[in-house]
């Protein structure tokens, strides 16, 4: 018989790790815990959540990778043609001209920031101590040998440059000063 005040399922209770047992007189109701479940579905949340990250961080890496590739010709980049300016006869070979020519306007977008370029002396100084290290071979180019390869290569490619028109011309108007006389030519 129960107790006064309690319910007669809660007359005798045994509880252990998996099972809750209740007896009430004659009849015995056992309850028991499904332990697996109860562990697996915050899991699995972690688990689904953890692959859409990993996911989602691959989609912007790749999307980026796709973005910051540089345009090509012949199978060089535009970085490279831009380093065979530097030799002499470069500027007159018709092989570099008709790459920067077909590459057009996707390379003149990217050559624009180029003759924004500057360097802070700690830039510099960095790039110098960086250099004396006999470990890694440190390539890199002042920004006056990228605004001078850009101003080439904006030369080269005469109409086929005119993309980046817009872009030319706020820098010039940001600058304060007059288009040189080759950049007429340019967008003619």
């Amino acid at each position: 018989m129960p107790r006064p005040g309690t319910s007669p399922l809660d007359a005798r209770e045994r509880k252990d790790n998996r099972s809750l047992v209740i007896h009430n007189g004659a009849s015995v109701l056992k309850l028991t815990r499904i332990s697996n479940q109860t562990t697996t579905i915050p899991r699995r949340r972690k688990v689904v959540w953890i692959a859409r990250l990993l996911l989602s961080a691959l989609g912007i890496l790749a999307l980026l990778m796709y973005l910051g590739r540089e345009p090509s010709e012949q199978g060089r980049s535009l970085s490279q043609w831009l380093e065979d300016l530097d030799k002499p006869s470069a500027a007159t070979n018709v092989q570099t001209i008709t790459a920067f020519r077909r590459m057009g306007a996707k390379a003149a977008t990217r050559l624009v920031p180029m003759l924004e370029a500057s360097d802070s002396a700690f830039k510099l100084r960095i790039v110098e101590l960086a250099r004396k290290q006999p470990f890694v071979e440190v390539r890199f180019a002042p920004a006056s040998v990228k605004r001078g390869r850009a101003d080439k290569a904006f030369e080269m490619m005469g109409k086929h440059a005119v993309a980046a028109a817009p872009r030319l011309v706020s820098l010039l108007v940001r600058r304060g000063a007059r288009p040189p006389e080759s950049c007429h030519l340019c967008f003619q």
